[in-house]
């Protein structure tokens, strides 16, 4: 069998409108500290600043035992991050989807 990482997608519905010029760098360097060896953040999508709507993560995550457990480490680590975070997970919103797929190389 071919080596294989895993991509996982995460989309959420942001609904609070609070806007802190410095949270999502902040989070997504804590995010990426939180993630397996060998994982990369590959792709971050939030909307406008001080507005509602779409926001997505996708992360590249090595294969150390599964789709399920790739995907259990991504949201643990959003878990934490968000964990340091004033709102908690409040402050992401609504998990609307979660995608995992496996990416060949």
């Amino acid at each position: 069998m071919d080596d294989a990482d895993y991509i996982v997608d995460l989309t959420f519905e942001i609904t609070t409108t609070g806007y802190d010029p410095t949270r999502v760098g902040r989070m997504a360097t804590r995010f990426a500290g939180y993630l397996p060896e060998g994982s990369e953040p590959i792709g971050l999508r939030t909307p406008r600043a001080g507005t509602t709507g779409v926001a997505t993560i996708s992360v590249r995550v090595p294969d150390t035992g599964g789709m399920a457990l790739a995907l259990y480490a991504v949201a643990t680590s959003l878990e934490l991050t968000a964990a340091e975070e004033p709102e908690d997970l409040v402050s992401l919103g609504e998990l609307s989807s979660a995608v995992i797929g496996v990416a060949r190389h």
